[in-house]
């Protein structure tokens, strides 16, 4: 671009309307592939898009010194487009059929102003993408227009692109091989086929890894799985690869990076700190505008866009907790059935009115998978049945929660936060200024241990965690000072252990 014209619109716009040549070809350059893809969002024809597009410059050209500006020249050009584009849409009766919608949208019952100026960012965002799509490597930018602009799928992509999809065919006992010759065939290889077709590409690429609690847990194949990526990832020159790792904390995934340095493993929680209310907020008024706009009930019978109340919102975000999964499920709840009233639903959710209607099926399916993963999970539902007791007793002084549970169960404390560990991404032992706590991560999470219908055999009100406890408690009652004899060394009470 001349220096005359460089971030100068209102210089650039002096020389068009001057017939200045150089500054025709930039107004070119700038509007043609844009007013393309907007023409063809209405015709459906990429040759009859280009035509319309460059009559449209010709036009422009022709009337330039009625035009006032760059802004008013960019007015003239898509109106000029839209109205060529929807003539050629009626003169074209092979097309009428299938162009319904844009007809409708062309009737004088749509604001055709609000789709209009949709459709022209829409072109022009296209247009940048174009342009930065030209500045990567060939295959890289061909996966590119595969995906976005011929909407072929990852899988389709694979097969016509023959990386992955091939390596699979010519080794149909793949995933029959170690979890370290599967990354080095299925990733490191594919990897390193574009590097050596582009050597100058060096961008860092990230690998994300969604879900990693979700991977079983026999035979340590979490610890094994993130070994085999980092493992194969260090084998690629260059090491500008990225691990995205996603997970509830686990103990088994968080020790499994223990070994690393510092500064090659990042963590990042998503705690307050990030502000999780606001966003559960925006997902949630999303949610139930899709469902106020959509939902069958509301056809006839338009609801109040205040629904739900504002002290409703409220009420779903501190039930959600700072997670965004109790958000989802409440929301797909409430949508699930379009023979529900999703009012009526949203009342079940806040007043649990319906206890068999399962709105939190399946936040407790992931509840129930978590505590079936547990070893000695008896002993784990013991001590949170107590603490629950204890929470709800109205002791003037309660007794410091670490040192009930200690003497109640007959364990250390330590033994006692070690058999908690596998709810981690549930709950927290925490300890302040002497008073000890479990601070439950979801607040949906005591619920479901109470209730039966729902927690089934892990629910720590069923008759026979309820009949241990009273148990243990007639034990130690008949042990009248159990709750003196502790041993000078560790918080272990005398006595018979659980």
């Amino acid at each position: 671009m001349p220096v005359a014209y460089l971030n100068d619109d209102s210089a650039l716009f002096e020389a068009f309307q001057e017939a200045d040549q150089t500054a025709e070809k930039l107004v070119f350059e700038r509007f043609f592939t844009p007013l393309c893809l907007f023409a063809e969002r209405i015709t459906q024809h990429v040759g009859q898009a280009e035509d319309i597009a460059a009559q449209s410059l010709e036009r422009a050209w022709q009337r330039r010194k009625e035009i006032k500006d760059l802004g008013h020249l960019k007015n003239f050009l898509y109106r000029a487009a839209k109205n060529a584009a929807f003539n050629n849409v009626r003169a074209d009766k092979t097309y009428r059929a299938n162009h319904a919608v844009i007809e409708y949208l062309h009737s004088n019952d749509v604001d055709w102003g609000d789709v209009e100026e949709r459709e022209i960012l829409r072109a022009e965002l296209l247009h940048k993408i174009y342009e930065e799509i030209e500045q990567l490597p060939d295959r890289c930018g061909e996966i590119f227009k595969l995906l976005y602009f011929e909407g072929l799928s990852v899988d389709e992509v694979a097969e016509r692109m023959g990386l992955i999809a091939q390596t699979v065919r010519e080794n149909p006992v793949l995933f029959d091989l170690s979890l370290d010759d599967q990354v080095q065939l299925l990733i490191v290889h594919p990897l390193l086929v574009i590097l050596q077709e582009n050597p100058e590409y060096d961008c860092p690429r990230v690998i994300v890894v969604d879900g990693l609690d979700e991977c079983r847990k026999e035979n340590s194949a979490q610890s094994r799985v993130v070994g085999a990526l980092i493992n194969g990832l260090s084998s690629i020159p260059k090491r500008s690869q990225k691990l995205f790792i996603t997970s509830r904390p686990e103990h088994s995934i968080v020790a499994a990076f223990r070994g690393f340095r510092s500064e090659l493993v990042r963590k990042m929680e998503l705690n307050n700190e990030w502000k999780p209310d606001d966003d559960i907020w925006t997902f949630l008024e999303a949610g139930f505008a899709e469902i106020r706009a959509s939902h069958p009930s509301f056809e006839d019978h338009p609801v109040d866009k205040m629904w739900p109340s504002r002290a409703d919102m409220h009420k779903l975000v501190s039930k959600s907790s700072g997670q965004f999964i109790y958000a989802s499920v409440v929301l797909k709840y409430i949508k699930s059935d379009d023979y529900y009233d999703p009012a009526a639903r949203l009342e079940v959710i806040l007043q649990l009115k319906n206890n068999e209607d399962m709105p939190y099926a399946e936040l407790d399916a992931l509840y129930q998978y978590i505590f079936s993963q547990i070893r000695g999970v008896e002993k784990v539902l013991t001590v949170l049945s107590v603490e629950r007791m204890l929470s709800a007793s109205k002791f003037r002084y309660p007794p410091d929660l670490a040192l009930f549970l200690s003497r109640f169960t007959g364990a250390r404390t330590e033994e006692i936060k070690f058999w908690l560990r596998p709810l981690v991404s549930l709950l927290t032992w925490e300890s302040q200024a002497g008073y000890t706590q479990i601070r439950y991560l979801h607040a949906s999470l005591p619920d479901f241990l109470a209730d039966e219908s729902r927690s089934d055999t892990f629910c720590i009100l069923s008759v026979p965690i309820v009949a241990s406890v009273v148990q243990r408690a007639l034990d130690l009652l008949q042990e009248k000072d159990i709750f003196a004899k502790v041993s000078p060394n560790s918080d272990v009470p005398i006595g018979a252990r659980m």
